[in-house]
């Protein structure tokens, strides 16, 4: 049972009592002072207090596993492909061609037409205006005037009380390690071979040949003819062929298994222990002072223009136009078109097609599965028990006094009518 209970169960007593009080002077007249009855009585208070529970946290601890995985290797095959394509092959062509143009041809035309001519005069108007009047006039109006004053209540309020408390907690605390593996390196070896060239060594050698020709000559009167020859030289090659062996150098691909070292980062649980602020709530009842507005109504009075309207006849003058009709002729030149047919040589290139076949090679790549085996890290969860404090409320019983009854007088009483001793 909190105070604010115990406080309303007096409250309800206290006008029991006044009642009863009020009966008795009724019935019997005036009475002597009453006497109050007390009595011991059992109340609840709630009370705070820490509890210690014991709860289940998860934690994670590195472990490790091997696993087995599939590398495939590109394997490359090269393979001839014969392809059948066609081609577009241009020729040019020429053919006749008609079509029809449009000559124009201009003619002049005599047109009329109706022009407006402004013509401006003077006209004067009347008009009505509304002219205000302005006059100062008193009028009332009612204003509520604030009134502050302090008032006090008492209020219940939860105070905070810390303690420090130590308390374990579990951090993953980073470290490196070494490793060793292996990995493939591909070089380009050079490669040194022998082949066989055929040569011709031979030289340009001079060679006389002998040439017959015929020659004419006279001797007393008398021709004759006569074949002789002549030695003349030429150039002639005579080869020597000769066979050689020529080095020729190859680059292949070499792979190669060199061994490397790494560094891996790794989490190893490390307790520690950190002091902790833990709240406590204290009720305490304290005195609030607040302010309390109470209004009160005041008549005032305010000056307020006031605007009256007075019509007054002026007169305004303005322009008036009027239009006067002419008619006036001008000259228009008009163009219109004639068809005429001309004709005209257009090339124009018409694509046949032919059909052609490319060989080429092509290098596809088989996948050849591998089996490797490797080894990775898993974080397995661990229940771990910890003790922790826990805020606990509980009724605890306390005793109190209290008024329970109101105690008389027998014997008294007046106007023939009598009272006995009792309590109510």
């Amino acid at each position: 049972m909190t105070l604010s209970k115990v406080s309303v169960l007096y409250s309800l007593l206290a006008c029991i009592l006044l009642v009863q009080q009020t009966q008795a002077q009724i019935c019997c007249g005036p009475a002597p002072p009453p006497q109050v009855c007390y009595a011991q009585k059992t109340v609840y208070v709630p009370q705070w207090g820490c509890e210690q529970r014991t709860i289940m946290t998860t934690h994670y601890q590195p472990q490790q596993r091997e696993h087995t995985y599939t590398v495939h290797r590109c394997v490359p095959e090269t393979r001839p492909v014969t392809r059948e394509y066609t081609v577009m092959v241009p020729s040019v062509q020429e053919r006749q061609e008609n079509y029809t143009v449009m000559r124009p041809v201009t003619r002049a035309v005599e047109q009329t037409y109706v022009v407006h001519v402004p013509v401006w005069s003077d006209v004067t108007k009347e008009y009505t205006v509304r002219v205000p009047t302005w006059r100062e006039e008193d009028r009332p109006y009612t204003v509520r005037i604030p009134e502050w004053s302090d008032a006090t209540r008492e209020v219940q309020v939860q105070v905070p009380v810390y303690r420090d408390e130590p308390r374990n907690y579990t951090v993953m605390v980073p470290y490196q390690e070494r490793r060793q593996a292996t990995r493939t390196v591909c070089r380009t070896v050079p490669v040194t071979g022998y082949r066989t060239i055929t040569r011709d060594m031979g030289c340009w050698q001079t060679q006389a040949y002998q040439i017959p020709y015929m020659t004419t000559g006279c001797h007393c009167g008398v021709c004759v003819a006569c074949c002789q020859t002549r030695t003349v030289c030429r150039r002639v090659w005579c080869p020597n062929i000769v066979q050689q062996q020529v080095p020729y150098t190859t680059y292949r691909r070499h792979l190669e298994q060199i061994p490397y070292e790494y560094t891996v980062t790794l989490c190893r649980p490390e307790t520690r222990t950190a002091t902790v602020k833990v709240c406590d709530w204290q009720t305490q009842t304290r005195t609030q002072t607040y302010k309390v507005c109470n209004y009160r109504t005041e008549t005032r009075t305010a000056k307020v223009r006031v605007c009256d309207w007075s019509t007054q006849t002026r007169t305004a003058t303005y322009k008036v136009c009027n239009y006067d009709r002419q008619e006036r002729t001008r000259t228009v030149h008009y163009c219109e078109y004639q068809p005429e047919q001309q004709s005209r040589t257009v090339r124009y290139t018409v694509y046949n097609p032919e059909k052609r076949s490319h060989t080429y090679n092509v290098t596809t790549y088989r996948q050849v599965p591998e089996q490797r085996t490797g080894t990775h890290t898993v974080m397995v969860p661990v229940q771990v028990p910890r003790t922790i404090s826990v805020p606990v409320c509980q009724m605890v019983p306390r005793t109190v006094t209290v008024p329970v009854a109101t105690c008389g007088y027998a014997g008294y009483g007046g106007g023939g009518y009598g009272c006995g001793v009792g309590c109510y």
